[in-house]
């Protein structure tokens, strides 16, 4: 599959123009990284979640639950360092573009479902289905705030 994308990549024009300087920082790296990573985690637990649901076993919500975690600490470093890399490019830690104000919804959706989770054994299909409506979250985030509005974020 990454050799097809690989040769269909080869149908488009490279850019071969430099970075501008405000993309040219770590913290910017660091940003979008911690965050590619985080939607990884919250992907897989979305996948675990629909396991469950299929009747594979309690145990994948304790892994579910570790994923997530891990999704969320990396999602929160990514908002710190987008926060600061804001600042940086534009003199503000935040800017309220839809962006921003999404990225806060799925932060606190994330720590509403990692709190839910403490429930115990009678709440197993509402984390799992929370995995789920998190992970479609993510989603709308990261493309359909790109696509639908206008934001910083839209390069």
């Amino acid at each position: 599959m990454a050799g097809l994308f690989g040769l269909l990549a080869l149908l488009f024009p490279a850019f071969a123009m430099p970075l501008p300087p405000i993309l040219r920082t770590y913290w910017f790296e660091g940003h979008v990284l911690l965050a590619f990573f985080a939607y990884a985690l919250f992907g897989i637990g979305a996948i675990l979640g629909t396991l469950f649901l299929l009747g594979r076993g309690r145990t994948l919500l304790d892994f579910q639950y570790r994923v997530i975690l891990m999704g969320y600490s990396f999602f929160s470093l990514s908002m710190i360092s987008g926060g600061i890399w804001g600042y940086y490019a534009w003199g503000t830690y935040w800017l309220w573009t839809p962006k921003e104000l999404w990225t806060s919804i799925l932060w606190l959706f994330y720590s509403l479902w990692l709190h839910l989770r403490l429930k115990g054994g009678q709440g197993d299909r509402m984390v799992a289905w929370g995995a789920l409506i998190g992970f479609a979250i993510t989603l709308f985030t990261y493309l359909g705030v790109s696509i639908l509005m206008k934001s910083s974020h839209s390069f």
